[in-house]
């Protein structure tokens, strides 16, 4: 049975972080974590970082070994957090353009390409850029107000 890990986000991160392009570590106490895990084996991460103090704009990091966290109650987990906080108007997230199952999913719950950055992770390894924002949240299928 799939169940959220949350409260451990050092343990989070650190599986997101070995499954991304290149990025540096999620610095300590500057980030939020949840996981998928079955029966105590972490399946899928969501970090979220790069949170201004302000808020508005939110970034998320996801990575996954397993298709089989990926639900409905799931996503509406993962978006609700944030948005749920008040404090975040867009989520945004970074996907090697190359990575057409990634995109797919995220085009899926309602993120849409904002803009491409060339040679982001190295050359020829372009980064597509993604956006939801809380009003595509709201009057979307994974919108629930906790």
């Amino acid at each position: 049975m799939i169940s959220l890990v949350w409260g451990q986000d050092q343990l989070v991160a650190d599986f997101v972080h070995q499954r991304i392009s290149p990025s540096e570590p999620f610095q300590p106490g500057t980030y939020r974590a949840m996981g998928f895990a079955d029966d105590g084996k972490l399946l899928a991460g969501v970090v979220y970082h790069n949170v201004p103090a302000w808020g508005s704009v939110c970034e998320l990091a996801l990575a996954s070994d397993s298709p089989r966290w990926c639900s409905k109650g799931a996503f509406a987990a993962i978006l609700s957090l944030p948005f749920s906080d008040k404090r975040c108007f867009n989520l945004v997230l970074r996907i090697e353009a190359t990575n057409k199952r990634s995109r797919k999913l995220v085009e899926g719950v309602g993120f849409k390409p904002r803009g491409t950055v060339h040679h982001a992770f190295g050359y020829n390894r372009h980064m597509t850029i993604y956006e939801l924002t809380r009003k595509q949240w709201s009057k979307g299928k994974f919108h629930v107000e906790t």
